[in-house]
């Protein structure tokens, strides 16, 4: 009797509480577990070569959001080191929408750095995908994105001096961010609503209640607080050397540059630039001479004249139009012709078309296992667009399709300290949702393409 009473008792005020309070709690509760989760993954993951007794601590947090600034969706947990400061990231999702770490990083900067507008404004951030997320001033507005080919000069006149054309240049590339922020929320709050969406909640959700006892990090009873990462998994990289703190991996750290095609001026694009970070990797590791000398790990002129030949081999002209590229997915594997050019004669690539994500999965599998990173396109489903990033590095859980990959951004000049900061050494659950603005055809898990290489 007494304890009914009790009962009672807790339910009657309950309901005397302001429900924002209610809400307030919860959301408290929510990022709780969040942080508690994200410790839990630096603990699994201690075996990390950039973390391994380099004392790994959460040293930050920022919120992220989709569609609505009102509802937190992500919390990104920046990670610091005895070496360094700087020492990567876990993005936890925290509305239920996502798997529970989409992406992570051992090295390098967190997003939100990336993304900063100066150390006294408190921007607004969102997340969508890796390579789609913005920050909003929320005095003036103005947008800055992750990806450095639609980042912005975000000093004023009184920081940096502009021709006229350039001002004019720049109010345009604001302009474009902003609606492009506009059009991302847009198109999440639409996905939301769609029966694809709810298919990809149902099966994270049916993964992770499939998770084997031993492989749970952390366990709850929402699937998007569920989390895995067995410590005792096999995780397989290709072989590599450490490099340096400008470039923490076992690939190099070149960039997209700019180039002139007759009259046009335009980027040189991101796949030349994965070629001959794959190059490079082969040249340090199993094939002398197939560079005719010690590349580097960041650009110089010599390298840029050869990220150019692949260029041209590849047909990656530009458009009448500065921000398009002409090449044809058909032409890529031509890239190959600078080895067999190289003594290696019987060099091959091959493109497979339109992985999913699980056959992309086993590919990279098979790839890393015979020491050879991958060139992997991340398409829609009209194959016109796509991002070539290089992967070398896979953790096996059969659950969980984890991947590791270099998104060849190199590093940003933060302009408010003067300093660089880094991020493309990047951990991609290939499960993980993602809002891409545009036309409703990406609405989906992306699918993928992938480039091998052999060389003989």
């Amino acid at each position: 009797m007494k304890k009914k009473l009790f009962t009672i008792l807790c339910v009657l005020c309950l309901l005397t509480i302001n429900p924002f309070t209610l809400s307030f709690a919860k959301s408290e509760l929510v990022e709780w577990r969040a942080y508690k989760m994200a410790l839990q993954y630096i603990e699994n993951s201690l075996w990390d070569e950039a973390w391994k007794d380099n004392n790994p601590i959460i040293s930050g947090q920022k919120r992220f959001y989709t569609d609505d600034s009102r509802k937190v969706s992500y919390i990104e947990y920046k990670v610091s080191c005895d070496s360094t400061p700087d020492c990567g990231f876990i993005m936890m999702n925290v509305d239920g929408n996502d798997v529970s770490v989409p992406i992570a990083s051992p090295s390098g900067n967190s997003p939100s750095e990336i993304l900063s507008h100066g150390d006294e404004i408190e921007e607004t951030l969102y997340y969508f995908w890796p390579f789609e997320m913005y920050s909003e001033n929320p005095e003036d507005w103005t947008v800055q994105a992750i990806d450095p080919q639609m980042s912005i000069d975000l000093r004023d006149d009184s920081q940096a001096k502009r021709t006229n054309e350039e001002k004019r240049q720049l109010q345009e590339q604001k302009q474009v961010l902003k609606d492009q922020l506009k059009e991302a929320k847009k198109s999440a709050k639409e996905f939301k609503k769609s029966p694809e969406f709810k298919r990809q909640k149902q099966e994270i959700k049916d993964q992770i209640l499939n998770v084997p006892k031993e492989e749970f990090g952390f366990k709850m009873l929402d699937f998007a607080f569920a989390t895995y990462s067995s410590p005792w998994a096999s995780n397989v990289f290709v072989p590599w050397m450490q490099t340096s703190w400008i470039c923490w991996w076992a690939t190099p750290c070149y960039k997209q540059f700019s180039t002139n095609y007759w009259s046009s001026t335009c980027p040189v694009w991101c796949t030349p630039t994965a070629m001959w970070i794959i190059y490079w990797y082969h040249d340090r590791n199993w094939f002398p001479n197939l560079i005719p000398w010690t590349a580097g790990l960041i650009n110089n002129s010599t390298i840029d004249t050869m990220i150019r030949d692949l260029w041209s081999l590849m047909l990656s002209y530009c458009s009448s139009n500065w921000d398009e590229w002409l090449t044809n997915q058909n032409n890529i594997t031509n890239w190959i012709q600078y080895a067999i050019n190289k003594w290696y004669s019987n060099a091959s690539s091959v493109l497979y078309s339109s992985f999913s994500i699980w056959a992309s999965f086993n590919k990279i599998k098979e790839e890393v296992d015979a020491w050879r990173p991958i060139i992997i396109n991340i398409t829609n489903y009209n194959d016109d667009k796509w991002h070539s990033v290089v992967w070398f590095w896979y953790r096996n859980i059969w659950t969980a399709p984890i991947v590791r990959m270099n998104m060849g951004w190199w590093w940003a000049d933060t302009y408010w300290t003067s300093t660089y900061t880094f991020t493309s050494n990047v951990d991609k659950n290939l499960n993980a949702i993602y809002y891409v603005s545009g036309d409703s055809s990406w609405y989906t898990h992306y699918p993928y393409s992938l480039v091998t290489v052999k060389i003989n």
